[in-house]
């Protein structure tokens, strides 16, 4: 079974959504990486431009973005595979919010294939916060579609 975790942090600021592109861009771990909505081979600009969206809005405080990490288990081996999966999975947040995402290896938080996940949390289209209990129940059920298995949800808020 697939793990789908969600990472709210409502601290940070445009620190934490600079760290979180950095991360997963960086990470020794990185396979591939992507976006949507942004830049798709520079983290620093992919970061840059969900900043930008932000401000525009004037939504500068508040959970800056979600980092969602989907742990593929271990029927999932095939790197392209794997890949392919992410990239539709990544797609359910590009009509309306912009997300940078990459696929990592096994590591030592995880020991199969996973993709990582940076949504910024104020829509591009209207600048409308992103709504974890109505959208995070409809992205499970297109990464459950995709995968072709159940997923078991969970959740990490971190508060400073």
């Amino acid at each position: 079974m697939a793990v789908i975790k969600v990472i709210r942090n409502t601290y940070g600021g445009v620190e934490y959504i600079q760290n979180a592109c950095q991360y997963i861009h960086n990470s020794k771990y990185m396979k591939r990486c992507s976006g949507f909505g942004v830049c798709a081979n520079d983290y620093m600009k992919a970061a840059a431009e969900m900043i930008l969206v932000r401000r525009f809005f004037h939504k500068e405080s508040g959970n800056p973005l979600f980092h969602i990490v989907v742990a593929f288990d271990d029927t999932i081996k095939d790197e392209d595979l794997a890949w392919s999966y992410l990239v539709t999975i990544a797609s359910f947040f590009a009509p309306t919010n912009q997300v940078y995402f990459a696929m990592h290896g096994k590591d030592e938080n995880c020991p199969h294939l996973h993709g990582h996940l940076v949504v910024n949390s104020v829509s591009y289209v209207n600048g409308k916060m992103f709504n974890t209990d109505e959208e995070i129940p409809v992205f499970k059920h297109i990464v459950e579609e995709t995968i072709g298995q159940k997923c078991k949800m969970a959740y990490a808020d971190k508060k400073e």
